[in-house]
């Protein structure tokens, strides 16, 4: 067998051992190098040069170097390799390592290795320059497993060069077809294990990274709800407490109003005190009226809404809520039909919270209807039960995207500063929480430019007399 051939084959056996010591030290001293600093990767690349040096100093040490064979050594495949996958400060590291390793094998007791030396050069500034060529030449921004095979084909040309420089054409020529084979397949095996290494750590740590990102994110938002929940919580606790404040100077001013448009003590004088007193008293009762739907809401969602469920005809339940928007609908000539079904069921509900929902319903097909529109109330029986009831209007309707939304508190369907109707946003979301108080369910369905259509279920009997609290 060639001699050359026969150096390969030592030469690569070595490389096996030294390349299997390389790829684990590669990847715990870059992990480790990665949790020292994690946000500065010129350490981490400092820290694996340091390595690449120590294994290169190992493999010329070793005592099964062999002679000649430093186109194909291990120490000048770990040399490339600094150089091409980590850069010039890597290379610059590694390179003084592998060269006092040079010395010290010198002091040893043999002749200086110039061949080495030079090998030890060329295969550093051959990764630097290659990575150039990838990075900047070609404005690549990573290295791609093909690049190695190109990479070993130059570097062994370089060391045949090296070669044929310090031994002679004869020797460069007898070594030519085992350096090429050799350094291809060297750099190939161990840059491609390198850098499959390099981008498992780095989608571990970017998985890392999304985990404590993602990590932080429900903290903030884990934060952000309870802050919310405790807000509401204790918005809703303070305007349900607030009942009694608001009710008693309104109705003071009420009282006083009324007592002072019916002139009970006496004539006012001016016509005008007159008016002026039937003014107070209405706006007072329009206040009332949205403080009362304000304190419901809050006391639904506070938990401290009660209600007193009792069997009711529906027919007389809704007529008796109708009768007070009556006046609504005849101001914009507006025809309200009612149409209750002979076989509905009673109704068990609370009168006072059924009269709550049936006004709040007709008030905003009202509202939203034109003048001259039309309304129908319809009861009948439910399919699972109880009864059905449903306000019809042919008014504008509702766009797909806020129909959604309509149930939120102080939502508006309508939110410009020039809207011609006016609200607070309260009744529906009152609706809703009322007709869920009793066991119901509540839904709107509308087609934009062709009306709306609410619907209420409310379920069937239960013990007469029986109290619900809101959940």
């Amino acid at each position: 067998m060639d001699i050359y051939w026969q150096i390969t084959i030592l030469e690569s056996l070595q490389n096996v051992a030294v390349f299997a010591v390389a790829v684990i030290a590669f990847g715990l001293v870059r992990q480790g190098a990665m949790r020292l600093r994690p946000h500065s990767s010129w350490f981490s690349k400092a820290v694996v040069g340091a390595m690449f040096g120590a294994a290169t100093a190992a493999a010329v040490l070793l005592p099964v170097h062999v002679g000649g064979g430093g186109s194909t050594g291990s120490d000048t495949v770990l040399l490339t390799l600094a150089g091409f996958l980590l850069g010039p400060l890597a290379a610059l590291i590694a390179l003084p390592l592998g060269v006092v390793a040079q010395f010290l094998s010198f002091h040893g007791g043999t002749s200086l290795d110039y061949l080495g030396l030079a090998m030890s050069l060329s295969a550093a500034a051959a990764g630097i320059g290659f990575r150039l060529v990838i990075i900047k030449g070609l404005h690549r921004q990573r290295v791609s497993y093909l690049d190695f095979p190109v990479l070993g084909i130059l570097c062994a040309a370089i060391g045949l060069g090296l070669l044929w420089l310090f031994q002679g054409q004869s020797a460069m020529q007898d070594s030519a077809a085992a350096a090429i084979l050799a350094r291809m397949g060297a750099i190939t095996a161990l840059g491609t294990l390198l850098l499959h290494e390099t981008r498992r750590y780095e989608a571990e740590a970017d998985l890392r990274e999304s985990e404590a990102r993602l990590a932080a994110q429900a903290r903030e938002l884990a934060a952000a709800r309870d802050a919310a929940e405790h807000a509401n919580e204790a918005k809703s606790a303070f305007l349900a407490n607030m009942s009694h404040e608001l009710r008693t100077p309104l109705n003071a001013i009420l009282g006083f109003s009324q007592i002072m448009e019916a002139e009970s003590f006496g004539p006012l004088g001016s016509t005008r005190y007159r008016e002026y007193a039937g003014d107070i008293h209405a706006s007072g009762e329009h206040l009332l009226s949205l403080i009362n739907d304000l304190l419901d809401v809050a006391k639904i969602e506070a938990g401290k809404m009660e209600i007193i469920r009792r069997k009711t005809d529906a027919r007389r339940a809704i007529d008796s809520a109708l009768r007070l928007i009556a006046a609504k609908v005849r101001e914009k000539k507006q025809t309200l039909e009612v149409m209750v079904l002979p076989e509905t069921p009673p109704l068990y509900v609370d009168e006072r919270a059924f009269k709550q929902i049936l006004i709040n319903l007709v008030s905003n097909a009202v509202k939203f209807t034109p003048e001259g529109g039309r309304i129908s109330v319809r009861a009948a029986p439910a399919k699972s039960g109880g009864v059905q009831i449903v306000c019809e209007d042919n008014g504008r309707g509702i766009a797909p995207d806020k129909l959604t939304k309509v149930f939120a508190p102080f939502n508006q369907i309508d939110n410009r500063f020039d809207r011609e109707e006016g609200g607070t946003g309260l009744g529906l979301s009152l609706v809703r929480g009322l007709v869920r108080l009793h066991g119901g369910q509540a839904w709107l369905e509308s087609e934009y430019g062709k009306g709306c259509r609410a619907y209420i279920v409310l379920p069937p009997e239960q013990p007469d007399g029986l109290k619900i609290a809101a959940a």
